[in-house]
């Protein structure tokens, strides 16, 4: 039963790792660079410049790819009546935010299971290590 459980912690940190790693990827200097594109993108649309800030919205979710640049991007597609457009990226902005929801859900049931095991282990004496 312990290595059973040992085993579904495996597979959820293995899970949380995979899904981390694209965003991880992605470098202070390229997080920055993307912030500052969404700030742009944001001053644009303010001035009316739908176009310019859609380009700034585009840059930055190619850099990001989470779903805060995705629905800036649609947002700003529907400002310029590109519909189709917007409901791809809607679809994105979609996908994305499940992604975070499963790997926010993985984070917070390893974190379970880390505990019961540490709990089971002091409790009983024994060790949690897979047999040889």
């Amino acid at each position: 039963m312990a290595f059973k459980r040992l085993l579904n912690v495996g597979m959820g940190l293995t899970l949380l790792v995979l899904s981390g790693t694209a965003q991880a990827q992605v470098s202070a200097a390229k997080r920055e660079t993307a912030r500052e594109l969404m700030v742009e993108g944001r001053q644009l649309r303010e001035q009316g410049d739908f176009e310019g800030a859609l380009s700034r919205f585009r840059a930055a979710d190619a850099i990001m790819n989470v779903p805060t640049t995705a629905f800036e991007v649609a947002a700003t597609q529907v400002e310029l009546g590109k519909l189709v457009d917007a409901a791809r990226a809607c679809f994105v902005y979609l996908a994305r935010l499940k992604v975070r929801m499963i790997r926010n859900r993985s984070m917070r049931l390893a974190s379970r299971h880390a505990r019961s095991l540490s709990s089971f282990s002091r409790g009983s004496g024994r060790s949690c290590s897979p047999p040889t």
